[in-house]
């Protein structure tokens, strides 16, 4: 991270808020005492309230593409929120099963993909600066998981 605030020239808050909030989340569903569904029902509806009054004020501004009178988007837009559900679902029923060590290491793998992603498919530019830094998060999750592995063979 020190490399990247000079690169930057800034604190990159977006980056650890982010980190901090899907970590924090993790323990939460780790630590909560509700199964795994009902755990991710209990955050859907205690979030209903907010997401609705989301919704409705953009509908209202006109900022929503939903409900605008297209039908096949409004189910598109149903199905997305189904297909969110599903990893979801699973993450709840993982973290759970796995320890949140393991559960970190896991937590690298979404932004590692989206990163290979914009670089190889979209071709979006790969600078030195993010060369260093991706090379190392990767080198100390490797050193990370390295002795872990070391510490279980003793």
């Amino acid at each position: 991270m020190g490399y990247q605030i000079v690169a930057l020239g800034s604190f990159p808050i977006v980056p650890l808020a982010l980190a901090l909030s899907f970590g924090l989340y993790a323990l939460l569903r780790k630590l909560m005492l509700l199964p795994s569904l009902p755990g991710l029902f209990a955050e859907t509806l205690l979030l209903m309230p907010l997401a609705g009054a989301v919704i409705f004020w953009r509908i209202h501004q006109g900022l929503s593409p939903a409900f605008s009178g297209d039908f096949r988007l409004d189910l598109l837009l149903i199905g997305a929120g189904l297909a969110t559900s599903l990893p979801l679902i699973c993450f709840a029923f993982g973290t759970r099963r796995i320890k949140m060590t393991t559960l970190g290491l896991l937590q690298y793998v979404n932004p590692t993909i989206v990163f290979l992603l914009g670089i190889f498919v979209y071709r979006e530019d790969f600078s030195t600066d993010s060369l260093v830094t991706f090379s190392c998060i990767w080198t100390a999750l490797a050193l990370y998981s390295w002795d872990t592995i070391r510490r279980r063979r003793w």
